[in-house]
């Protein structure tokens, strides 16, 4: 039964971020921001759990800061008293702090781990669209440096950082901090290409996070490959996490390689930071899905009679034998 008060919230959520990517007033652009805010923390809290009052406070109070530097950084330019410089910079450091970008990240995988999988989708993807459309229109050439070191940042906190993370969400969150330096290094040189690689790495969460929240796994200790799983989710979820990494040849690889076509001739030290922090990353997502696989494999050879739900190539695919592969497909 649908829930009146439900789709009002969402009605008001959706059709803030659209007026907001149509307009360039700014003081219009920071009430409808502000309205989208408000829309959104009632979702937060549609459960009534204590982790979830919680994320919702942290996110009110990180969005209310942010909102003040906005509203700082406009009378700044309008009193015009200051360097142009510094003005921009306060007006990034905000858009920054909203999506949660490096270094201004703290309170992004804290909010993510105490909300539900839909609220994650939509704090993932939709929550940053506008603000990913105003950073690509402040960008310049005075402001060209501050967006490099923000790419930089964020690309090798997530990989540094996701390491010892137990809970998906969590991983998730670091995840999406990576690819939010990627995104706004191709914002830098190629802001039209910017939109593929957000709309590519929408595509592929969106699944994810609608299995994860049928199937209720909120951490590694959940393990999705157990013998009680419906075996197509055991093979389509490694599998979309393998593309959220974006090994080749799944369809996460494609936004990778562009970018780095793009970005090889502009900065290829940027690029060399995005990688390192992607390999980073690459190692706690082979070691999620394989340490699962493994006591997959040992389940499947203690109950032979489980090989009979499985097609014989996704037997030979998680075997001992093609762990040995895994290093040249990653340097592939």
């Amino acid at each position: 039964m649908i829930n009146p008060f439900n789709s009002l919230i969402y009605t008001l959520l959706f059709t803030s971020t659209i007026f907001a990517i149509s307009r360039t007033n700014w003081l219009f652009i920071w009430i409808i921001l502000e309205l989208n805010l408000l829309a959104f923390i009632p979702l937060m809290v549609s459960s009534s759990t204590f982790q979830e009052t919680e994320a919702s406070v942290k996110y009110f109070l990180i969005q209310a800061l942010g909102s003040r530097l906005l509203l700082i950084s406009r009378l700044i330019l309008i009193f015009n008293s200051f360097p142009t410089l510094i003005r921009y910079t306060i007006l990034t450091l905000r858009l920054s702090l909203k999506i949660g970008l490096a270094p201004l990240h703290i309170w992004y995988p804290s909010v993510i781990s105490s909300i539900t999988w839909i609220n994650c989708f939509l704090l993932s993807t939709w929550q940053k669209l506008a603000p990913l459309l105003y950073l690509a229109i402040i960008i310049s050439q005075n402001t060209k440096y501050i967006f490099i070191l923000l790419a930089a940042t964020s690309a090798l906190t997530g990989g540094l950082l996701g390491i010892n993370q137990r809970k998906l969400r969590s991983i998730i969150a670091y995840s999406s901090i990576t690819h939010l330096g990627w995104i706004i290094a191709l914002i830098i040189y190629r802001p039209v290409i910017s939109i593929i690689y957000f709309t590519l790495y929408t595509i592929i969460i969106l699944p994810l996070f609608i299995i994860f929240n049928l199937t209720n796994i909120f951490s590694i200790s959940n393990n999705p490959f157990t013998i009680n799983t419906n075996y197509k989710i055991q093979i389509i979820v490694p599998l979309l996490l393998l593309s959220l990494r974006g090994i080749p040849p799944l369809t996460g690889f494609i936004p990778k390689w562009i970018t780095i076509i793009l970005l090889a001739g502009p900065n290829p030290i940027l690029l060399l930071l995005l990688i390192i922090g992607s390999l980073i990353r690459t190692y706690y997502y082979l070691s999620l899905i394989f340490t699962r696989l493994i006591n997959f494999i040992i389940n499947i050879k203690s109950r032979p009679s489980i090989l009979s739900h499985y097609p014989k190539f996704i037997i030979v695919l998680i075997s001992r034998r093609f762990l040995i592969l895994i290093p040249f497909i990653v340097i592939i």
